[in-house]
């Protein structure tokens, strides 16, 4: 018989499969962009304020007279905190699926779409219908926003004239 010593380190359990540094392969989106005027953290946030705050904060004084103050209060933190983890989660998702496909961005509609490729085998099919399902549902919110505003302005304007003319009425009535 033969006197071999065997390697056992193969058929330890502490055996690392992965590389020490798992820093080095990882994709980093962010350095591979390609952006013409990026923006600060400071303005992403207000972009994001703007645009949630938007038509919202217009409706909100119609929204507490019909709920009341103390279920408005407790609505509006419920609805900040729901709105908020949804944007995390869809932030969070479009990083995780810009490593995965090492591209530098996604828009949302793509972001959406690559999920749907990338996912379970039984969906997979349907990545084109959930982009454009995206495409029309962010058609329908600019759509809904645009409407609210107009509507919100025709209002004011309309209060505004009214008020303007019943003055100048009472004032050229007092003249004659």
């Amino acid at each position: 018989m033969e006197n071999r010593v065997e390697d056992k380190s193969c058929v330890s359990s502490t055996v690392t499969l992965t590389p020490e540094n798992k820093e080095e392969n990882v994709y980093n989106p962010f350095k591979h962009r390609n952006v013409a005027h990026p923006t600060s953290t400071s303005g992403s946030f207000f972009h994001l304020l703007k645009s949630s705050l938007g038509s919202g904060l217009l409706a909100m004084p119609a929204a507490f007279k019909n709920t009341g103050i103390i279920p408005g209060c407790f609505g509006t933190v419920l609805v900040g905190i729901i709105a908020t983890h949804c944007v995390h989660i869809l932030v969070q998702t479009s990083r995780d699926i810009c490593q995965e496909c090492r591209v530098g961005s996604l828009s949302y509609t793509d972001t959406c779409s690559k999920v749907f490729e990338r996912g379970p085998r039984r969906l997979r099919r349907y990545s084109v219908a959930v982009r454009n399902f995206a495409d029309c549902s962010m058609a329908g919110v600019c759509l809904g926003g645009t409407s609210v505003y107009v509507i919100f302005i025709a209002s004011s304007l309309k209060d505004v004239s009214t008020f303007n003319l019943l003055k100048a009425y009472g004032v050229l009535k007092n003249i004659i």
